[in-house]
């Protein structure tokens, strides 16, 4: 009995921990998707003004690409790891429903 609570119970932990990770992959994957579009945005930004011969404002432009560029390394990096510790929760799943092997019966 003791030995099925148990298994419910690390069953119930490890889909709580496998939810929240999913949904951290996901949140992940949509900052992604926003620091691209500044990227380009910036990066339109410097054309424009590099067209318009504002030297200062590309140099702006330039530290706001960087700093994109950055943030966008450390929102991949973090996905990265978000994504192996989904790994790691759906492999902690995958073995708590493998069924108990049942106990030997004792001598006698």
């Amino acid at each position: 009995m003791k030995r099925s609570l148990v298994a419910i119970a690390l069953a119930l932990a490890c889909g709580a921990a496998l939810a929240q990770t999913e949904a951290s992959v996901q949140a992940d994957r949509e900052q992604l998707k926003k620091d691209e579009a500044q990227l380009r945005a910036d990066q339109r930004q410097l054309r424009r003004d590099k067209a318009a011969g504002n030297a200062a404002a590309v140099a702006e432009d330039k530290e706001a690409i960087e700093r994109d560029r950055a943030q966008i390394r450390a929102t991949k990096q973090r996905l990265q790891t978000d994504i192996e510790k989904l790994k790691r929760a759906q492999k902690k799943e995958a073995e708590s429903r493998k069924p108990l092997k049942p106990r030997p019966n004792p001598p006698g």
